[in-house]
């Protein structure tokens, strides 16, 4: 058995973990979030700026779901801060 055999356990459970109809909501509902939240920004660079140079074609779902979410973190420490994230 490997993950290369989409039937297997080990495939089926690392589906779960990173590529899950759950997952993948999370993560667009945090990327809809920081949409809403800095409308200024484009979709692809909320993206690139979670990703930090990171290889989008193999970033799983989860981890930018989890990159995003940092991001967001991130962006809300600047604003308490009264830092224009812009210049930094």
């Amino acid at each position: 058995m490997s993950l290369f055999d989409p039937n297997s356990p080990e495939a089926k459970r690392y589906q779960r973990l990173h590529r899950s109809p759950e997952v993948r909501a999370q993560t667009i509902r945090c990327l809809e979030t920081l949409s809403e939240r800095y409308p200024n920004q484009r979709l692809g660079q909320l993206i690139a700026n979670a990703i930090s140079g990171r290889d989008l074609f193999n970033i799983e779902d989860d981890e930018l779901g989890t990159a995003l979410n940092h991001l967001f973190v991130t962006y809300t420490q600047f604003e308490a801060a009264g830092i224009d994230r812009r210049k930094v």
